[in-house]
């Protein structure tokens, strides 16, 4: 019985994605670090990769794969910050001609990582955790071209080794991307 279910399930999820017309995206941008994060990073950059499938000529499921990467510093000390989600988003197309502006939101979890130099010495990062994590976008696709205005919740982070619970600092950011998106 147990095999007779998994054979059904098997091919009515085959039976829904062959319908799917598959999607896979790749682009780069501008980052700024918002919340806490904003104090201790400057503008970066990120870069994304995602896979996925059309629903319905007005939506899409997709897989990101993202990182973002915000420095600053002086010649004393120098931090790197990296946001780095992993997350299933859905994008809903308002239009479906060739100009399709569309909103998205994605869940998934967010690596949050710190890497700090003081005096051209490396330390240990001051974070180094995933958090649950979302996604809220709003974009332009123009044929394959995909222009995307998006903020990434990162959640709550702490700096244990200097004495700040958990609760304290939130992390997140605003990311402007261009890419190719087929």
């Amino acid at each position: 019985m147990k095999n007779l279910i998994l054979s059904i399930f098997f091919l009515f999820s085959f039976s829904l994605i062959s319908n799917a017309q598959v999607r896979f995206g790749l682009g780069g941008g501008l980052s700024s670090g918002t919340g806490d994060l904003s104090e201790y990073s400057d503008v970066g950059f990120n870069i994304y990769a995602e896979i996925g499938a059309g629903i319905t000529d007005h939506s899409e499921v997709t897989i990101l794969g993202q990182i973002d990467l915000m420095a600053s510093g002086n010649d004393a000390l120098a931090e790197a910050w990296l946001l780095m989600p992993v997350m299933l988003q859905y994008r809903y197309y308002i239009l479906t001609g060739t100009l399709k502006p569309y909103a998205g939101v994605g869940l998934g979890g967010v690596r949050v990582y710190n890497s700090t130099v003081i005096n051209s010495v490396s330390s240990d990062p001051l974070v180094d955790e995933w958090n649950f994590g979302y996604k809220i976008a709003a974009g332009l696709k123009f044929a394959i071209l995909n222009l995307q205005f998006s903020y990434i919740g990162a959640g709550q982070v702490g700096f244990e080794q200097l004495g700040i619970p958990k609760s304290d600092k939130s992390m997140g950011s605003f990311d402007i991307s261009l890419g190719l998106l087929f």
